[in-house]
């Protein structure tokens, strides 16, 4: 009886490893393992401790030194076997947050110019804008509109405009002065730059490179404007940002962006939110100068 006991569950594990369990009739997927395939999996190497237990114990009274050998060496595998499944299972969620951060810097990348998209636009300009109040400091938000893009569109085709969308967002990438500066492709045709903590020369100055660049790039569209690709660019400036919100300050770039194409496009235009400070805010920022000093 004692044999048996030891000898079952080596037997119990033969039967199982002759029968499939890897199928799609266990769970519904190919190639993935069934409850039982797993069981075996996870159960062969207690069977195995188990039975070197047994053993070892059993025949302890007759041979210490045998004995003890086995207890060991079921005590070892079982050691073994454990911090091998810790080391899998640490890989395995590693792999698993590597893979989700892939996924989440992919839903926000826009998948034609490598640059942010709508999403990753909103969710920064909320980071951003959060920050800054705490930080008591300003910021800026650039608004580029690519000028005439859909004759380019119409006359060269859609490649030739993809084409076109991805030069001018690598050539404005590479100027961003620090790496905290956020570009996005707000629209079709329309980026937006969220420059935190820049105020009104360093927002225009940031803008102007841009519009520049742009220019440089030669890519021909012959308009009644001209015959090179220009940009326009709206600019938006806040020095209050605990007093307005980031939908006013969209809404201000916007307005500067307009007026910079009815005005001529290939210019830039800047919009500055005025707050109305209160007697009692403006105490307060004079004391907090006072003690910065």
């Amino acid at each position: 009886m004692f044999d048996l006991l030891i000898d079952v569950p080596f037997l119990l594990l033969a039967l199982l490893a002759g029968t499939d369990f890897n199928d799609a009739k266990d769970t519904g997927a190919i190639g993935r393992k069934g409850p039982i395939a797993r069981f075996m999996d996870n159960g062969s190497p207690v069977f195995y401790t188990v039975a070197l237990l047994t053993l070892g114990i059993h025949v302890m009274h007759k041979s210490f030194a045998a004995g003890i050998v086995g207890v060991c060496t079921a005590l070892a595998v079982y050691v073994i076997r454990t911090t091998m499944l810790q080391s899998q299972y640490a890989q395995s969620q590693e792999r698993l947050r590597e893979a989700r951060d892939r996924l989440e810097a992919l839903s926000l990348e826009d998948g034609l110019t490598k640059v942010g998209n709508r999403r990753f636009f909103d969710r920064m300009l909320d980071v951003e804008w959060n920050r800054a109040v705490r930080a008591q400091d300003g910021i800026s938000l650039i608004l580029i509109d690519i000028d005439h893009f859909k004759t380019l569109n119409d006359r060269d085709g859609h490649p030739a405009g993809d084409r076109c969308l991805i030069e001018v967002a690598g050539a404005m990438k590479s100027l961003l002065p620090r790496s905290g500066d956020h570009l996005a492709r707000y629209g079709d045709e329309e980026f937006a730059v969220i420059l935190p903590a820049a105020d009104q020369p360093g927002a225009v100055l940031v803008a102007e490179k841009m519009r520049n660049a742009v220019r440089s790039l030669g890519i021909q569209n012959a308009v009644g404007t001209g015959t090179i690709l220009t940009v326009s660019l709206g600019v938006a400036v806040c020095g209050w940002p605990e007093m307005s919100s980031p939908q006013t300050l969209v809404e201000a770039a916007d307005q500067a962006l307009y007026r910079a194409k009815e005005r001529g496009r290939d210019r830039i235009e800047v919009s500055l939110i005025e707050i109305a400070l209160s007697e009692e805010r403006v105490r307060e920022a004079e004391h907090n100068g006072e003690r910065g000093q």
